[in-house]
């Protein structure tokens, strides 16, 4: 078996040959510009097929594909027959709806160009051809890199809809669910026995501990690593699928495009075909925990348990290479430390128990619509248990008695309440809890104490506590992979030492990129990256992390904050006396003064995920149609049509691939730049999830520019739009301050309580959470309204106002903030007009320069400016139905005013 990310044996390439033709044939049977042009569109797909396959394909091949017409029939509501031009949308008539927001956006009606069409087909096949699997290279090259190459030639290509009348689903999900379909109907076993049947089912999979194993970290490089260790072992659990039906046959999350996705594909052989990816991108986290796929249903089901069994088993063996790979680094070290022999008798047994993998398999025909509306809701007919199907498939009887519908009936409804079932069983699997194994010794033998990072886990090494303490104090100084190091007093785990090593020991090989590369900083470095910004501007140049990386060999953000940074003991952690020198100058009060030692954890998580995914924020389906569609219901029954276009656009294929499109797209292509851009650190973007380490100076700024982005429409890449989650979409932040000396797993757990109070006060919204070295805790809902205003406060407190440098001291003066905090009780209990007297007194009472900083003009005094402020907030609060009572209104805006001085700063002071 191949270790992931290295090429792969003869005997485990992927999609047989045979089946990846059927595949290629599936995937385009029909062109990219069939929106553009409908008439003559097979004759173009044989066309371009011919030149996909390196065969002749007929019309007829095209015609009639079984698999499109299920597919179609799953994405379709009834229409009027396609045979009736009255019905149809011309190419002058085109238009695109966002899928999750119904926005209407044009799409050009461009000239077919067929000939750079075949000739994008044929640069991307041509590095394949004459290769053994070449039939599987060549689909697999094409579903990646096609709809991005003809996109950069003919933008009207990147996004066209499967259907000109509901054009709020693209024609390359249409395809892919095609391709899913054909893949799990036509696979074959490879005993040869062939099979009985062409049946489907669902499997869902699911990993866990997820929150509590990455919370459990000391660094901000244990924060990664546990991050990049499930997303690693979600896409292990997937290869099997990918291996043997090819990557369509994930319906969630989407893959295209993916860096661990394109790192697999060129490891296959396509380098010439896909590009590296950027380290950024393969440094980022992206792949959520849990993945949905069609796969083979088989007689009784026994091909999908074999799926499911692979796919636990891939999780499982992925878990355990990344285990081995850093037990073989440690244990060249550990043994020979005092006590060392045997450090390691329960490796296995913990690292065996560690993680819960879940499956569950949903036949399709087995899981027809009387079992659905049985088990689901109790009903015994699927129009009563599904009432909003129900609606839309009475279309199809109006349409009949019209005489221009389609004969037979409508499938509307069943895809969603499958995966709805399907997504129940797997709930039910999982409400039985996973407990690790306890630890079993033998007799007279002692159970040695409890990891100090998981505590509910033995620490490895001696049992006794004399021995223990010799064991570790000796690895802490004997240990170093790569300059990852144990802390003083850690004892760990089996799945702690590979949280904290397996950045090294694992995934630097196996994603391909330097040690340098991959280093994480700490958190020191990162409370202090505005500070270093700035050093390196002034000509501090050896102020440079990566740079003393590269040439020292080492880096430690403590040596901004220690009086005498080169009087360390440890030869390791003593800082050299050329940098000691720089932070000293740069530290003095002529310069820069000394870093700030606070930093932002920003944790964020788009708002009614599940609902979207169920369909329930789906838009109207009156609102997706086009324009002429709704004009084919005119003459119809008006009350089957009013309701029927009043119901929720059904959950598809397309809606599931549009959801996981776009979150794939706001982690892979929006959050990473936007968190470097900002000088953080990001340690996961898991699609709606994002948790990122800031400077305090910038975190507002980061966390406005990633929620906006969020509900954007479109993200416009090389010229090519890119779908994101839309208008109605919508972001709820926690930003928790604290010390860079403060433990990591208390400042996730600020954020995440900061930004569950941002969820229960009604969503969209960010909490501020300041926690002072002092045990002074201050917290304040800031609307995402608001943010501006307050980032606005931050960069005058900065100095950054007006174009200032932000030197020492040219910083606004908080001093009203702190006054007008002091009398926050005395003001909750005051009316509003008293409230607004008294801000107007405190802020014009400060220092004309501060007065000027905040807004003053001639005609207007700051005073003024702060009173404007605070009604604003005021009413942003209570038109949007947040939980806040007036006097905590007021108490919050007061903390927005002092934590803003605090962002600034980062400091006590």
């Amino acid at each position: 078996e191949t270790t992931p990310g290295v090429t792969p044996t003869k005997e485990t390439t992927t999609v047989q040959n045979d089946l990846a033709q059927d595949l290629l044939v599936a995937w385009m049977h029909d062109p990219p510009d069939k929106p553009l042009k409908i008439p003559g569109h097979e004759g173009r797909a044989a066309r371009y097929l011919s030149e996909a396959t390196g065969r002749d394909v007929t019309a007829e091949e095209v015609h009639n594909h079984s698999a499109d017409q299920l597919a179609a029939a799953i994405e379709r509501i009834p229409f009027p027959r396609s045979d009736l031009p009255e019905y149809r949308v011309s190419s002058s008539e085109l238009l695109l709806r966002h899928p999750l927001d119904a926005s209407e956006s044009p799409l050009s009606a461009a000239e077919i160009d067929e000939e750079a069409v075949i000739e994008t087909i044929r640069q991307i096949v041509a590095p394949v051809s004459g290769r053994p699997d070449e039939s599987v290279l060549r689909f697999l090259a094409l579903w990646r890199s096609l709809p991005e190459r003809l996109a950069e030639r003919m933008p009207a290509l990147a996004w066209p809809p499967a259907d000109t009348r509901i054009p709020d689903h693209s024609l390359w999900h249409h395809l892919d669910t095609t391709a899913a379909i054909v893949a799990a109907k036509r696979w074959q076993p490879e005993t040869g026995e062939g099979r009985s049947d062409e049946s489907c089912a669902f499997l869902t999979f699911s990993l866990g501990p997820v929150q509590s194993f990455i919370a459990t970290a000391r660094s901000a490089r244990d924060l990664w690593t546990g991050s990049m260790i499930l997303s690693w072992l979600t896409f292990s659990a997937a290869r099997p699928l990918l291996e043997e039906l090819g990557p369509t046959a994930l319906v969630y999350p989407a893959l295209r495009g993916l860096p661990v996705v394109d790192l697999w594909l060129r490891d296959l052989g396509l380098q010439d075909v896909v590009a590296e990816p950027e380290v950024e991108a393969l440094r980022s986290p992206c792949l959520p925990n849990r993945f949905v796929a069609v796969i083979p249903w088989g007689s009784d089901g026994e091909l999908a348990e074999q799926f499911a069994e692979r796919c636990e088993k891939a999780a499982r063996e992925a878990w355990g290479r990344i285990a081995h790979a850093v037990h073989g680094e440690l244990d060249r070290q550990l043994r020979n430390c005092r006590h060392g022999n045997g450090w390691d008798r329960f490796w296995k047994a913990q690292i065996d128990g560690f993680f819960d993998f879940r499956t569950a398999v949903l036949p399709w025909n087995e899981a027809d619509e009387p079992t659905l509306a049985r088990l689901l809701r109790g009903e015994a007919e699927f129009e009563k248990a599904f009432e909003q199907a129900a609606a839309i498939r009475r279309l199809n009887d109006a349409l009949q008695a019209a005489g221009i519908g389609y004969g037979g009936g409508s499938i509307v409804g069943r895809w969603q309440h499958q995966l709805e079932l399907c997504s129940k069983s797997l709930q039910a699997q999982r409400s039985v809890r996973h407990v690790p194994p306890a630890t079993v010794v033998g007799p007279g033998e002692i159970v040695p104490p409890k990891c100090t990072l998981m505590g509910s886990l033995e620490q490895m090494g001696p049992a006794t506590l004399q021995e223990s303490a010799e064991f570790w104090a000796d690895a802490g100084e004997r240990v170093s992979i790569e300059g990852v190091r144990l802390r003083t007093n850690e004892r760990l785990c089996a799945g702690a030492l590979v949280k904290r090593f397996a950045g090294t020991a694992f995934f630097d090989r196996h994603l391909g990129v330097s040690p340098q590369s991959q280093r994480i900083p700490d958190t020191a470095t990162i409370a202090a990256a505005v500070w270093l910004s700035d050093a390196k501007r002034r000509g501090f140049d050896r102020l440079d992390p990566q740079r003393c990386f590269r040439e020292l060999g080492k880096w430690s953000g403590q040596w901004l904050f220690a009086p005498k940074p080169e009087a360390e003991e440890d030869d390791e952690d003593r800082c050299p006396s050329e940098i000691a020198d720089q932070i000293r100058s740069a530290r003095s009060p002529r310069q820069l003064g000394p870093p700030p030692p606070y930093y932002g954890v920003l944790m964020m998580d788009g708002d009614r995920m599940g609902e979207w995914l169920r369909g329930a924020l789906a838009p109207k389906l009156g609102d997706v149609l086009h324009p002429k569609a709704r004009e084919f219901f005119a003459n119809l029954d008006r009350s089957v049509v009013e309701r029927a276009l009043n119901t929720a656009r059904p959950v598809t294929p397309a809606l599931h691939a549009a959801i996981s499109e776009a979150l794939a797209n706001f982690a892979v292509r929006v959050v990473p730049p936007a968190i470097r851009e900002n000088l953080g650190t990001l340690i996961y973007a898991g699609g709606d999830d994002v948790l990122a380490l800031l400077p305090t100076a910038n975190a507002l700024q980061a966390a406005l520019e990633l929620r906006n982005a969020f509900s954007q429409n479109w993200h416009e890449t090389n010229g090519s739009p890119r779908l994101l989650m839309g208008e109605k979409a919508t972001m709820s932040a926690g930003i928790a301050v604290v010390h860079h000396k403060e433990d990591l797993r208390f400042a996730l757990a600020q954020a995440r309580a900061a930004e569950k109070q941002a969820k229960d006060l009604g969503r969209d919204a960010l909490v501020l959470r300041v926690c002072r070295r002092s045990g002074e805790h201050s917290t304040a809902l800031c609307p995402w309204e608001f943010v501006p205003t307050v980032e606005g406060w931050v960069q005058v407190f900065r100095g950054r106002a007006g174009g200032t440098n932000g030197r020492p001291g040219e910083g606004a003066s908080d001093r009203w903030a702190y006054h007008l905090r002091g009398e926050t009780h005395v003001l909750s209990s005051m009316p509003q007009g008293a409230v607004e007297a008294e801000i107007r007194r405190l802020v014009n009472r400060a220092e004309q320069p501060t007065r000027i900083a905040l807004g003053e003009t001639q005609g207007r005094t700051a005073g003024d400016v702060m009173v404007e402020a605070f009604r604003t907030y005021r009413r942003l609060v209570h038109e949007t139905q947040r939980r806040l009572e007036e006097p905590e209104v007021i108490e919050h805006f007061v903390t927005l005013c002092q934590s803003a001085s605090f962002l600034a700063r980062g400091r006590d002071e």
